[in-house]
């Protein structure tokens, strides 16, 4: 049996720490999947892995959905649309931006402004992609696109889902870093998001 390799390559030519320029790792080889737990919207799969002369052992993966989408929308006076969401695992509610799973033929722009208006209500004038992620590759392969909204203003009331319990507020940037500073419940995506605008405004 033949594994798999995975040439790392050296990003930094300066760095005395990383001085070979390519390092090769074996990826297990996947004997079989299996569907380990079903119920409700919640599917776990089990991989049989091996790597070269080891002995084969279990992991297991959510089924998601392969992408998702979470919306920074800015109105045209400067304040983010944020929301207030209950998430169960962890008993509270979270601070975070608008967003979803994308859906089948569906590109992350679209996904977007669907998910945008229908969590709270607001469209905008225009969307911009700034970047993606994976925010838990151990557990799910889901892949996570940060768009940014430009001209974002209230167009209709929301349509949640049943299970959907959220609150959408207007904050100013002072604000939203005033409520990080003291340790609001923050979803880690809103962070992320952050990070690619920041990073969008730095090299525009």
């Amino acid at each position: 049996m033949k594994p798999n390799v995975y040439i790392f390559k050296n990003c930094t030519k300066n760095n005395s720490f990383m001085q070979n320029s390519k390092k090769t790792f074996a990826i297990p080889f996947v004997e079989e999947t299996t569907l380990a737990f079903e119920e409700s919207f919640i599917k776990i799969k089990r991989d049989r892995l091996r790597l070269a002369h080891e002995d084969p052992y279990s992991y297991y993966t959510l089924i998601t959905p392969p992408q998702a989408v979470v919306v920074l929308a800015r109105t045209a006076d400067g304040y983010y649309v944020l929301n207030e969401e209950y998430r169960h695992p962890t008993k509270k509610m979270l601070l975070c931006f608008p967003g979803g799973f994308i859906d089948d033929n569906e590109n992350p722009l679209a996904a977007a402004k669907r998910e945008l208006e229908e969590e709270t209500g607001y469209t905008a004038e225009s969307f911009h992609l700034l970047g993606s992620a994976y925010p838990y590759p151990g557990i799910s392969g889901q892949k996570t696109f940060y768009v940014k909204a430009l001209g974002a203003k209230f167009n209709t009331s929301p349509r949640l889902e049943p299970s959907e319990i959220i609150q959408t507020r207007l904050c100013s940037f002072d604000q939203l870093k005033e409520m990080i500073s003291k340790n609001a419940e923050l979803d880690g995506t809103l962070c992320t998001a952050l990070f690619f605008n920041s990073l969008s405004e730095s090299t525009s």
